[in-house]
């Protein structure tokens, strides 16, 4: 994996690691910036268990000039439901899963609280 550090033209930097295999992920987070007016951001795709970007960027608190670390911590609020939905509805489709699976079989400490009939499709349609 090849080291990123690239500084932008308002001084902004852009660090971590890319593997050269994606160095269009890297063009584009690159563009968010200079074009799309991306104040701060950070992206980690991982494949096959190996972390092939983790890139991160920008200011973390525009207001102060506080840069973007590789920790710094970002509220997602909802943003990942669709992924999560997503991941869901295709391991229906390779048949690991089903719409009727318990909640509980996948994570038994969920069962409990009159939550026991759960059921991924009940969550999926906001109906547990």
């Amino acid at each position: 994996m090849s080291a990123v550090a690239l500084e932008m033209a308002d001084g902004r930097t852009i660090s971590g690691h890319c593997d050269p295999q994606f160095a269009g992920v890297l063009a584009e987070f690159r563009r968010n910036f200079e074009e799309r007016k991306e104040q701060g951001a950070s992206v980690a795709i991982t494949l096959h268990g190996r972390t092939v970007v983790d890139l991160w960027g920008g200011l973390a608190r525009p207001e102060t000039g506080e840069a973007w670390e590789r920790d710094t911590v970002s509220i997602v609020y909802s943003c990942t439901k669709a992924a999560t939905a997503l991941c869901l509805h295709m391991l229906v489709d390779q048949g690991k899963l089903s719409y009727d699976t318990l909640v509980g079989e996948i994570w038994p400490d969920f069962a409990s609280g009159g939550k026991e009939a759960t059921t991924v499709g009940m969550m999926l349609a906001h109906t547990s």
